[in-house]
């Protein structure tokens, strides 16, 4: 009964927008794909980057495609527009994958 709770309540917090709740939530229970999908959307770049990308062992995802994308933007380097280019590429074409089965 609490499992659903918890997922009726990560819900309607998401469908709510509210991230920081969500941040807070991530945080204690350690739940990278949580801090994930809300990090970016506050967006707090530098702890997403230091605490929660080299902690998640997540699978490739369009999302996650994305993310790296935005990270790639924000770096300060002369490659960061080409480098998301591919990044987002790749998502697309994760998306089309999981599209054709």
């Amino acid at each position: 009964e609490m499992c659903l709770w918890e997922e009726q309540w990560l819900h309607c917090a998401t469908q709510l927008g509210q991230w920081d709740a969500l941040v807070d939530f991530g945080k204690s229970t350690e739940n990278y794909e949580i801090l994930l999908d809300s990090l970016w959307k506050l967006p707090d770049w530098a702890y997403l980057k230091d605490h929660v990308i080299p902690k998640a062992q997540m699978e490739e995802t369009p999302k996650l495609r994305l993310v790296q994308a935005c990270f790639a933007l924000h770096e300060k380097n002369a490659n960061g527009v080409g480098d998301a280019e591919n990044i987002v590429g790749k998502g697309v074409d994760l998306v089309l994958e999981q599209w054709w089965r």
